[in-house]
This record gives C-alpha cells, sequence and structure tokens, in this order.
C-alpha cells in the first residue's frame, strides 16, 4: 500500500528537502551567532570578558562584530569656534528683555554662528532648554521669551 514515486517525484522530494536542509543550517548559524552574544553580555555583566573576546569567537563563527557606536564629535561653529550654549548666553546678555525662540535664533545666525543642521531652530530649542535645566535660561510662559537667570 505504498505509493509508487516516479523517479521524477523522488529527485523533486531530495531537492525540497536539500533546500530545507539549508535554510535550517542558516537558521541556526544565526541563532549560535545571537546565543554567543546574549552569552557575552551575560559574561561582560559579570564581569568575565576579556578585552578582544568578541572578536576572535566572531572570526571562529564567521558572523560580523558587532559594529561599535562612534560618538559623536561636537562641532563648534561660529565666531572662533563658540559653542552654541555661550553664543545664546552672549545675545541673551544683550537683550534684558529677552527672546522668543524665533528671533533668537535670528540674532545667534546673525552672530555668526555657522550651522549646517536641515532644523535649526530645533538644535537651538534643545541647547535653550540644556541652558533652562542648568539654571542659566529661564522662559517666561506669559510672553514666550527666552531670559538669563538672574
Amino acid at each position: 500500500m505504498a505509493e509508487e514515486l516516479s523517479l521524477a517525484q523522488l529527485e523533486a522530494l531530495i531537492e525540497k528537502r536539500k533546500r530545507q536542509l539549508a535554510r535550517l543550517q542558516e537558521r541556526r548559524k544565526k541563532l549560535e551567532s545571537l546565543l554567543e552574544d546574549v552569552q557575552l553580555k551575560i559574561a561582560a555583566i559579570e564581569g568575565r570578558v576579556q578585552r578582544g573576546q568578541r572578536r576572535a569567537s566572531a572570526a571562529r563563527t564567521g558572523a560580523p562584530a558587532p559594529q561599535r557606536r562612534r560618538r559623536r564629535r561636537t562641532r563648534k561653529g561660529g565666531p572662533g569656534g563658540q559653542a552654541l550654549d555661550k553664543v545664546v548666553v552672549a545675545v541673551l546678555s544683550e537683550t534684558p528683555g529677552g527672546l522668543p525662540l524665533k528671533e533668537l535664533e535670528q540674532a545667534v545666525l546673525d552672530r555668526g554662528y555657522k550651522t549646517s543642521a536641515k532644523n535649526f531652530r530645533n538644535v537651538l530649542y534643545q541647547a535653550v532648554y540644556k541652558l533652562g535645566r542648568a539654571g542659566k535660561v529661564k522662559r517666561d510662559p506669559e510672553t514666550g521669551r527666552y531670559k538669563l537667570v538672574g
């Protein structure tokens, strides 16, 4: 009662199994690499990882080493390479009534601050926000103007 298969059908079944096997082997390779990464992270937390251990293990499995995040260099623009926060403080020190963000943006750019930001106002807002957290600048909620503290 076994079904009789032709030679072409048997060859097709063999090819199908070979493709399944190749997919499963590739999946196993990826999972082994992920497992090794997890084990290394655990070991790092426990303080057992030696320097360079990841690269050696990656070379054994053929897995690429994870990309390290590079710290972005902060560019200093403006006259004399001044940082944005220093330019903002200088502009606000000259205007005792304070400035709204849009006017502050123009004043900073008029001061010669160079930027390649697509949305400089957002960058400026972040700088002003950090200055506010540091207690150097405050925003008047009634007028929406940013002023120096003190």
